[in-house]
């Protein structure tokens, strides 16, 4: 299962049903960041230039994501840590001294190196997978749990951020030699490209068909001959089946539908607006889609609840106790009062009692 700011975006392997009836087993949990576009990566940290990603977009991917993480920036000569919790920053210092300005000093720069690391969620560690099974009579139990990773924020930055280039000294007779000589040797081999370019020679030439060695399909009846000495070919990728691959993205689809959904009952707007666009990345033709990210940035106007009775009442699978009174997007919503989910659709400025029978 993969978690990405809090919210699960997608699961292989099983459905969230099953998963929660297992009583027993074994669990691993791995930390990874995710990159500027929100796919995990293999690491905890992240590197780059300012020039390519300004500190602005570093405040809101962190935000977006709601990452905690400690976040260097290096301009030569200064120095600027911002440390974040839960996607806000809590904190900022330029050169080791805090500022009140900091962010906005920091959001200024346009060059030099940035680096983003992780703060670790669990304090105390978890144990790995071969530590939770029985060996020897030692129970799981008695093992140490590991020591939690621990950044060393006073190391530099291992992007390099550049210098200004050493001034230029009066040449000399050794190194007009020099000079001569590289001279030379570019007319020299400027003079052999373009004799193979005039003659039609490579690679200049007329480029050659690629070959593409069939995919060689083997049945499991089918012993392979391990001991030929062929030539090797280029790795295809596996044929997948283009009907479960539909379903695969279909599901993935409703979940993050259904996720935007719950997210727009609760009143986070903005998340749920992101989930939306990351749904139509995967089918920009979908005119469902179109609609879900109106409705969520506000296009449709809102609407007033005022939910009565004694039972809870269930909206796009969130579940509120009367009485309340909540304020919610204009547009079709999955109301259950107890009979089961029911689509309704709330017009602009529409104020409406709902009742749990």
């Amino acid at each position: 299962m993969e978690f990405v700011g809090g919210d699960p975006v997608d699961i292989q392997g099983g459905d969230t049903q099953k998963i929660a009836l297992f009583r027993s087993g074994q669990f691993r949990m791995v930390q990874l960041i995710p990159d500027l576009e929100g796919a995990l990566t293999n690491g905890q940290e992240l590197e780059g230039y300012l020039r390519m990603t300004k500190p602005s977009k570093l405040w809101a991917w962190a935000s977006e994501h709601r990452l905690s993480c400690e976040m260097i920036l290096e301009r030569a000569p200064d120095r600027a840590l911002v440390v974040f919790h839960e996607g806000h920053a809590e904190s900022a210092e330029v050169n080791g001294q805090p500022e009140l300005a900091a962010l906005a000093r920091v959001s200024s720069w346009s060059e030099g190196a940035f680096a983003v690391r992780l703060r670790p969620l669990l304090t105390q560690g978890l144990p790995s997978l071969p530590s939770l099974k029985k060996a020897q009579g030692v129970r799981a139990e008695d093992k140490p749990p590991p020591e939690p990773r621990q950044f060393d924020l006073s190391r530099s930055i291992s992007v390099p951020v550049e210098a200004e280039p050493p001034p230029i000294a009066a040449p000399s007779n050794q190194r007009l030699l020099w000079v001569v000589v590289v001279a030379a040797t570019v007319l020299v081999l400027a003079s052999g490209v373009f004799v193979l370019y005039a003659t039609g020679l490579p690679p200049f030439g007329p480029r050659a068909r690629p070959l593409v060695a069939a995919p060689t399909v083997v049945t499991p009846n089918e012993p392979q001959d391990l001991g030929a000495t062929e030539a090797p070919v280029a790795k295809t990728s596996p044929v997948t089946d283009p009907a479960a691959a539909a379903v695969s993205a279909a599901q993935r689809q409703q979940r993050l539908v259904a996720k935007g959904r719950q997210l727009l009952a609760e009143g986070h707007e903005h998340t749920a607006t992101d989930v939306f666009k990351k749904a139509q990345h995967s089918a920009p033709d979908d005119a469902d889609l179109g609609r879900w990210v109106a409705q969520a940035s506000g296009q449709l106007g809102r609407a007033e609840l005022v939910l009565e009775g004694s039972a809870p009442i269930i909206i796009n699978g969130h579940k509120f106790s009367p009485p309340k009174r909540l304020k919610i997007v204009a547009g079709p919503h999955a109301i259950d009062l107890g009979a089961g989910p029911v689509e309704t659709v709330l017009q602009r400025g529409e104020k409406r009692r709902l009742t749990a029978k």
